[in-house]
């Protein structure tokens, strides 16, 4: 079997959307991948025309505050009934990784229903996402919606300014905004005051997002108003999902506050890839107190060497993920391990996130 890596491919993206979705197209859902003019591709593994597995891969930056990390994502993974448990899953994804690891990813990112695959294969818990649920009781005690309606397409410029409010985000182009607003299956709402747009909520994309606000932005009680009006256009008995990073603090408490039930999970499941771009995030937060270099001498594991004052450390790619992008559970392990070297002030693990406009 032949593997190739394609900037589109019709005949892979019509097995992928058999798999995942039984019938249709994944091209209006993921724009990102399956547009030619943008910059995600597919990894296709075929015999003569047969795509017999494929996954999409969409290199991104992700900034946390004031630090940007390189990182790619997976996803839509899927291998044609007739050839699975071939291992055909495993070879795309190492594909998948080998070609994120040379546009300079320090990590992949995906997100899976049954993790066990990924698990076994160096992937582990990352970031920090909160999950909200409002239904109608809860939905009551929100801010009336006001200047709220339906988005139209001379939002986007408002939209994606909003967007970029964020200290957590994944970079993406005014025009790239503009494509996934496009998304099938999705209601997004504006608010807005006096001729400006001050905030928006997008819920539902595609198959996998239903009833959930997925992507948010603006003034807080804007946008508890645009909530609201979200449950307020679900069938009886539906409650509504909000996805929310952890800067989103004081709109949880809002939230939590009118008996909404807060729920804090991981952002999904990552893996190191390029050691480079991750010693160079460490660097940047250690400061001149440490230094992090790349250690990959033939025959030993390959890693991370830190080194402060007289203390050093080697540290694989299992602890380089909890240390840099782990999880809120293993936030105090890593303090205490910074605290070792004197480093008391480095705010680690990071806490990258997506948005749901973002996943592919």
């Amino acid at each position: 079997m032949n593997l190739t890596l394609e900037a589109s491919s019709q005949t892979a993206e019509s097995m992928m959307a058999h798999v995942l979705r039984g019938e249709g197209t994944l091209v209006q859902e993921y724009p990102l991948v399956f547009h030619p003019k943008f910059p995600g591709r597919v990894v296709c593994m075929s015999e003569g025309e047969d795509v017999r597995s494929a996954c999409a891969i969409l290199a991104r930056d992700f900034v946390v505050g004031k630090t940007t990390i390189r990182g790619g994502m997976i996803g839509s993974v899927a291998t044609h009934e007739d050839w699975q448990s071939h291992g055909l899953g495993t070879r795309i994804l190492v594909e998948a990784e080998a070609a994120l690891q040379i546009e300079g990813c320090g990590f992949a990112l995906l997100w899976a229903q049954s993790p066990e695959f990924y698990l076994q294969r160096g992937y582990g818990p990352i970031g920090r996402e909160f999950d909200i649920t409002i239904d109608r009781e809860a939905a009551a005690r929100l801010p009336e919606p006001n200047g709220v309606r339906p988005f139209e397409p001379n939002d986007v410029s408002s939209l994606h300014a909003l967007y970029q409010s964020h200290s957590q985000r994944v970079v993406r182009s005014e025009e790239e905004t503009a494509a996934l607003l496009g998304c099938p299956k999705m209601t997004c709402l504006v608010a807005e005051r006096g001729g400006e747009v001050i905030a928006y909520a997008c819920c539902g994309r595609g198959e996998d997002l239903a009833n959930t606000i997925h992507e948010w932005s603006g003034e807080e009680e804007a946008v508890l108003g645009l909530v609201r009006a979200h449950v307020a256009s679900l069938a009886e008995g539906e409650s509504l999902f909000l996805m929310a990073p952890s800067s989103a603090r004081s709109l949880i408490e809002s939230l939590q506050g009118a008996g909404a039930v807060v729920r804090e999970g991981m952002l999904g499941l990552g893996k190191i890839l390029d050691r480079h771009e991750v010693a160079r995030v460490m660097n940047e937060l250690l400061g001149p107190e440490a230094s992090v270099e790349v250690l990959e001498i033939a025959g030993s594991v390959p890693g991370l060497h830190l080194k402060a004052g007289d203390m050093e450390a080697l540290i694989d790619d299992d602890a380089a993920l909890a240390l840099v992008l782990g999880v809120n559970a293993v936030a105090e392990d890593v303090a205490e391990f910074l605290r070792g070297f004197g480093l008391d002030e480095v705010q680690l693990p990071l806490e990258p996130f997506a948005w749901g406009l973002d996943s592919i």
